[in-house]
């Protein structure tokens, strides 16, 4: 996409062609003894893990603080988490087009390949990192098929 923009004529400096934010969460869960299936022939079931809380923080201006989502329901923890990294990329996305503005203005007037080019800066600049932590191996498994619903 830069390579795209300096064809154009646009230079973006190099220290401006990293992604500045990110956000990052991590659950937590509960033991829940009810309700579990039948033990197998090779297996017994003691437990299930169920997600009580999920904690998000960022490096973007005014969301550096933590932020703690307790429920009762899984379900609305993950969506609640969701919902709160949109409002997080959101933010960063006014920020950095702001910062951006000369791009912009140089993308005028619009033909076929600056819009093209501009709807993949916008992309870009929408993107937000997000990093969980352990989530591989234990947050995204816990809240897999809530993600799903």
């Amino acid at each position: 996409m830069f390579d795209q923009l300096e064809h154009l004529g646009i230079n973006v400096p190099h220290e401006d062609r990293f992604y500045p934010y990110r956000s990052t969460f991590d659950y937590d869960s509960y033991f829940d003894k009810s309700e579990l299936p039948d033990a197998g022939e090779k297996s017994v079931w003691v437990a299930r893990h169920v997600p009580c809380y999920v904690s998000v923080c960022s490096n973007v201006p005014k969301f550096e603080q933590p932020k703690c989502f307790i429920n009762a329901s899984p379900q609305r923890l993950v969506h609640d988490k969701l919902q709160y990294l949109e409002t997080i990329a959101d933010a960063a996305f006014e920020i950095l087009k702001e910062k951006f503005q000369y791009v912009f203005d140089q993308l005028e007037p619009e033909n076929k390949q600056h819009q093209a080019v501009k709807g993949r800066f916008v992309s870009y600049l929408q993107e937000h990192i997000v990093i969980g932590f352990n989530s591989s191996c234990y947050d995204i498994p816990l809240v897999k098929a809530h993600l799903l619903e």
